[in-house]
């Protein structure tokens, strides 16, 4: 019993060790933010925003990891928004998931994207996040 506390004990303190690894490294692209002051501040395009946001929330809404491959996603279709995006990438990177996905559905409704079916987490899971850089290199 001791031998198996200890296991799960260090198990426990590995996957948390690991988790916050991968957490760092997914916010690791620095937010455009970083550009020229002269360069242009991207958009809102509510067509990408919508489809993002229909592949992460219901990522979010049961606590999946596989949010963190939709950190590049997240960041290109909320950037413009500002505090509330670089807010639920934070919540993100903290595992957070409640509150992110508190966050995101403000924004959706901020927003007011429509959504044309029921969230499917089948098929949003399914889809390979977009890590093409953003300055189109």
């Amino acid at each position: 019993d001791t031998k198996l506390a200890l296991l799960l004990a260090t198990l426990e303190t590995d996957f948390t060790s690991a988790m916050n690894e991968l957490a760092e490294i997914a916010l690791l692209e620095p937010p455009p933010t970083d550009l020229p002051a002269n360069a242009e501040v991207p958009t809102l395009d509510k067509q990408s925003a919508h489809k993002v946001l229909m592949q992460i929330e219901p990522l979010l809404a049961i606590g999946d990891t596989r949010i963190l491959n939709y950190i590049v996603d997240i960041r290109r279709a909320f950037f413009s928004l500002g505090e509330p995006c670089e807010q639920l990438l934070q919540q993100i990177a903290n595992f957070d998931f409640g509150s992110a996905h508190k966050t995101l559905m403000t924004l959706y409704n901020t927003l007011a994207l429509p959504i044309a079916k029921p969230f499917d987490p089948a098929e949003s899971c399914a889809h390979e996040p977009d890590n093409a850089p953003l300055n189109g290199e």
